[in-house]
């Protein structure tokens, strides 16, 4: 800045507003001298700064100074920057940019003193004047020059790689400026206006390329506009752990050992338990032989092979560690001093790299391959190895941008997969976006956080929305029979149908056929057929568990604990109650109903029969009937949920219930239910109960009554007052269509008074169902559908009393009360052993979904108390291997025990020997194909249950020629089909990208088919109007989308239907979709006071229906 404080101009305007002088005023007959007039200047200017200050911040940017890039040629327009109180143009400018790294482009300011000797203009211009040529007054030249430089002045631009990163705020204002931004914030915080998404790609073979879209966005009530995109280079996570597995048991014939933590960087060691045979030693001098086996495991036999002698553990010889002493008081010689004997011992042998195993991947998974046959050989079976590795961590990272514009990363710290923790970001920035960096991977995951702003033009479509909302609520509340006392139409001269309802339509009018559609609100051609189709499955690669079909799959090992030191009663506290188990078929079922309008009069007797048990008197049968209600219905309840389940017949199985119990009666959701047994299931002393078999099996039948149970979960259980069992009866339903039918109800009711004896005692009492089982804990890591389950079993049930398995949650830790999955295993499926070598393999029915970080356990009770299972309590011996047991044997479970299987006693130190399976499903395509369905329809949709985990799918597709042909269709639309067809036959693709999830489709599946008519009759009600009218103005919206063969009519009557006059359009407006609108207008003559409306709807094909809506009459006196 130029120094104007001295000789020769000594402008003391500084001075002098130090001393509060806000004027320079002249007097009479005094000089003027040359420093008042810049001081005048100086004053106006130091004030118009003051002012200025409040709105810009020096170096704002008033106009222009965009940037222009074209490859490393920048260009920035003219234009004005706020300087010290002073507007300052910028002139245009190239430049020309390395492109890498950072570069920055700013302006510098200038200020020069311009004399006449500089300018010659600065001179006396008049020439009469004695000023003529003289020299005159300086002036004050402020230039900007834009440049690449860092240390510039003005900031403008800063850029990366040749890409600009935030633009300067124009204006960038000062306190007003501030303030704003705080308004701003307090109301708003940080939001994003548009653009700013972030995505990522690979960047080599080690890089993350990170790409932040254009965009705007407000930090702390700031404005930050980023003109082009952001690229941010990252390393992958490479960071890593240790960890040490050690569970892996080596196993005949298995040479592939999965790593429990993925991806593996490095291993450390691999060691295991390897037998070695004949090892040579030399008798010493000392009583003992040091054998010089640091890493001894366990000796088996001491020996010599010339000549042939057995030598005998505590009678020829004693071992302690590594040392073998010899007695010489047993029955055979020990060897002389320096005589050869042999020792078959087992080590502990740390393997060598690629000579004894390598790592491998399959399926993207890192496993230690054993390659040396000597090594596979000589490991000792069931014994465990263990692994010393560094896997690789993920890692969550934040992108934020903060008030500057600047883009910045919080990185997150690393760690195991499903166990990574999200960073925090400083105050007073907007994050952005959320990036997964997986282990040692550039496949990264980016989730871009939603916080965009709503513009007025989104607000006006939300309250657009919310007052169509009110309105629907208010012309639902007319269409409301409860509030429906007086037609809206009885008080004014307009009527109008939307068609949300049918309380202005005349449904019971004997020329009505036709439908109204209230989700779309449109008048169509009726549905001249439906049928209901129950699909069967013709053939199908996916595989059939229980009632559900999944992707082939083979059972994987996911967790073991192989150790087993001693034995464990199930039944320990020796109560004994059995649980029974029931199970239904089916367990879901979908249901749809259509209601098909019809001119008819119906008498509906439905009968309801009771029984009462009463212990004296005599048994009689009373009988009574009357006419309960008589209604119309016409109403359309096309896709509605349906509220109560149809009358529906449910088969029942059971097992586990004590022979020859009686009188075991349904209950469905707690109302009991009438029961017919099945096969050679004896009915029950009671009516309606049944007794079960002398094996404790039993099975029937039941049927649920129509409009009584609601739809939903419903809970079925068959008990007596002994015993009792419970399962699961899902209903879901639609209903299709619409119904006109004068029905009278005529309700008869039947009361059976049946005198039964006292039940008998059962043959095993107890006060309450108890359970009375052991449990053990485990921890599921991902989601996983478990399979089967091996137990280790020493006794058993010498009859056929079984053991039960269950999988069940963990609630606080402790066993819970929700059972996923049971198993019954009877005596003669169980192998025993005397160390737990024998296995017994518990399959499920159905493969169990467990979700993942979760905890689950597994029950196994009975009883009796005569099983026993293996387990290993910490600091025993392994039973098969003789090793010491120095840790919890399986580190993420516990054993329970318990007398209730509610009330659980915690064992720490002990596990229960067990090997759990989970599904590996096939990631090649499973293809499910029906059977064909016959009969003609225009439309159809699927009843089909089923459940899609991430990252797995199923296609459908239908065949309307017995699978030449096939159509993709979504599962859970009405299809409309392209033209009319008579038969249908649907396909299932199941696929997955996740060996370990699986689609899972019902057996049962549903269909219905609709046959459209071709015409439609609309009657309205009759409109009264309390003065005649002569003159009727109409709009009617119609759709016709064929362009010939098809009809939309508008018709009215003022006789009260007895004859109808056709209106024709005096203009057609076209609308959107093919829609156009009809105005009509007419004289009446004569005169009337009441009016019907009359929609004819007519097509030659049933595919491409026509359709009405929005019918407004407006009646007037002209």
């Amino acid at each position: 800045m130029v120094d104007l404080t001295n000789d020769p101009y000594f402008d003391t305007t500084s001075a002098e507003r130090d001393k509060g002088y806000q004027r320079v005023l002249g007097v009479p007959e005094r000089y003027i001298q040359a420093r008042e007039l810049t001081v005048i200047q100086g004053m106006v200017q130091s004030q118009l700064k003051d002012i200025a200050d409040t709105l810009y911040k020096n170096g704002s940017v008033i106009e222009g100074c965009q940037i222009i890039l074209d490859g490393t040629n920048v260009k920035i327009t003219a234009g004005k920057i706020y300087y010290n109180g002073f507007i300052v143009s910028s002139p245009e400018t190239s430049l020309v940019i390395t492109g890498s790294g950072e570069e920055t482009i700013g302006v510098n300011i200038t200020e020069t003193i311009i004399t006449e000797e500089i300018d010659g203009s600065l001179r006396g211009k008049v020439p009469s004047s004695e000023a003529y040529g003289q020299p005159g007054a300086h002036r004050l030249k402020i230039e900007a020059t834009v440049v690449l430089d860092d240390n510039a002045q003005i900031k403008l631009y800063k850029l990366v790689n040749g890409v600009p990163q935030v633009t300067t705020t124009r204006p960038e204002m000062s306190e007003l400026y501030n303030i704003l931004a705080r308004r701003t914030y307090d109301e708003s915080e940080n939001y994003l206006v548009d653009g700013l998404d972030v995505f990522s790609q690979p960047y080599g073979t080690d890089q993350i390329e990170l790409t932040i879209e254009a965009g705007k966005c407000y930090v702390l009530g700031y404005e930050v506009t980023k003109p082009y995109p952001t690229k941010i280079i990252r390393n992958k996570c490479t960071a890593t752990k240790s960890a040490i597995d050690s569970y892996h048991t080596v196993e005949a014939g298995v040479t592939d050992f999965p790593f429990a933590n993925q991806p593996v960087a490095s291993v450390t060691h691999v060691k295991g338990n390897v037998l070695v045979e004949e090892g040579t030693f030399y008798r010493s001098a000392n009583p003992y032989d040091d054998l010089n086996l640091p890493d001894l495991v366990q000796i088996h036999r001491v020996y010599s092979l010339n000549p042939a002698v057995e030598y005998v553990l505590g009678e020829d010889y004693t071992k302690n560690g590594d040392q073998i002493t010899w007695l010489g008081t047993g029955p055979n010689t020990p060897p002389a001093v320096g005589d050869a004997y042999c020792v078959d011992y087992t080590e502990r042998r740390t393997l060598t790299p690629d000579a004894d195993y390598t790592v491998v991947t399959i399926d993207g998974l890192d496993y230690i391959r054993l390659v040396n046959p000597a090594i596979i050989q000589d490991l000792v079976e069931g014994t465990q190895m263990e692994f010393a590795y560094n896997y690789y961590l993920a890692r969550k990272d934040i992108i934020y941008i903060d008030k500057e514009g600047s883009v910045s990363i919080a990185e997150g710290t690393p760690n195991d997969i499903n166990r990574v923790p999200t960073p925090s970001v400083p105050n007073g920035v907007l994050a952005r976006a959320e990036i997964y960096m997986p282990p040692n991977s550039t496949d990264v995951e980016v989730e871009n956080y939603p916080v965009r702003r709503l513009s007025m033009p989104d607000l006006h479509k939300v309250v657009r929305r919310l007052e169509n909302i009110e309105y629907n609520l208010a012309v639902k509340d007319l269409d409301d029979p409860n509030l429906y006392r007086v037609s809206p139409t009885q008080l004014k001269n307009i009527f109008s149908d939307g068609f949300v309802g049918f309380l202005r339509a005349n449904t019971s009018h004997p020329q009505w056929h036709g439908g109204i559609d209230t989700t779309n609100k449109v008048f169509g051609c009726p549905y001249e057929t439906i049928n209901y189709l129950d699909f069967d499955v013709e053939s199908s690669t996916a595989v059939l568990k229980g009632t559900n079909y999944f992707l082939p799959y083979t059972d994987e090992v996911y967790i073991s604990q192989p150790l087993a030191s001693g034995v464990h009663n199930i039944n320990p506290y020796s109560v004994y109650d059995r649980v029974a188990i029931i199970s239904v078929e089916p367990s879901f079922k979908t249901y749809t109903e259509s209601v098909i309008i019809k001119e008819s009069t119906q008498t509906i007797v439905v009968t309801n029969t009771q029984n009462i048990t009463v212990r004296s008197g005599r048994s009689r049968t009373e009988t009574t009937s009357q006419v309960t209600s008589s209604w119309f219905v016409d109403k359309l309840l096309r896709n509605e949920e349906m509220e109560y389940i149809p009358t529906t017949t449910l088969s029942l199985s059971g097992i586990n219930f004590y022979p020859n119990q009686d009188n075991l009666t349904v209950y469905f959701d707690e109302a009991p239910l009438p029961a017919t047994p099945t096969g050679d299931t004896p009915a029950g002393t009671q009516t309606g109960t049944v007794k079960s078999k002398s094996d404790g099996t039993l099975s029937l039948t039941f049927t649920i009554p129509a409009n009584t149970f609601r739809t939903g979960i419903r809970k079925i259980a068959l008990a007596n007052q002994y015993q009792s069992a419970e399962a699961a009866f899902t209903a879901y339903g639609t209903r299709y269509l619409y119904e006109r039918i004068h029905n009278q109800r005529i309700t008869k009711t039947i009361t059976n008074y049946i005198v039964v004896p006292p039940p008998p005692p059962p043959p095993r009492p107890s006060s309450s169902p108890r359970r009375e089982p052991l449990a053990e804990t485990f921890y599921n890591t991902e989601p996983s559908y478990i399979t089967k389950l091996d137990i280790y079993f020493k006794s058993k049930d010498s009859g056929n009393i079984p053991a039960l398995v269950q999988i069940r949650d963990v609630d606080n830790g402790y066993p819970g009360e929700q059972i996923l999955a049971q198993k019954l295993v009877y005596p003669s499926q169980i192998t025993l052993s005397e160390d737990g070598s024998a296995v017994t393999t518990v399959t499920f029915d159905t493969p169990v979904f467990l979700e993942a970080d979760k905890d689950y356990c597994f029950v196994i009770g009975s009883d009796s108390d005569a099983y026993e299972i293996f387990i290993a309590d910490m600091g025993q011996t392994d039973l098969l291997t003789g090793a010491p047991i120095n840790r919890q044997p399986y580190f993420h479970g516990t054993m329970f025990s318990s007398a209730n299987g509610v009330a659980w006693t915690a064992h720490q130190m002990t596990d229960i020997k067990f090997k759990l399976y989970r599904a590996k499903f096939s990631t090649s395509p499973a293809t499910l194909t029906t059977n064909t369905e016959s009969g003609n329809y225009t439309q159809f949709i699927t009843g089909i249950e089923c459940i899609i985990p991430e990252g797995t799918n199923i296609a459908w597709s239908y065949s309307p020629d017995n699978g030449t042909t096939w159509i993709p269709f979504s599962s859970i639309d009405l299809v409309s089909v392209p033209t009319r067809e008579s038969s249908i036959k649907l396909r299932a693709v199941f696929t997955t990208t996740n060996p370990y999830l699986s689609p899972i489709l019902s057996k049962y599946i549903q269909g219905i088919i609709f046959d459209q008519d071709d015409n439609a009759v609309y009657i309205s009600k009759l409109i009264s109007v309390p003065e005649t009218f002569n003159t009727l103005k109409c709009y009617l919206d119609v759709y016709t989308p064929m362009s010939s063969g098809q009809s939309a009519a508008l018709k009215y009557s003022i006789d009260g239907g007895s004859s109808w006059i056709t209106l024709t359009p005096t203009s057609v407006t076209p609308k959107a979709f093919g829609w156009k609108t009809n105005y009509y207008e007419e004289t009446i003559s004569p005169a009337a006071d009441s009016i019907l409306f009359r929609i004819e709807l007519t097509t030659n094909n049933r595919v491409q229906q026509p359709l009405a809506t929005n019918l407004v009459g407006i009646m007037l006196t002209v």
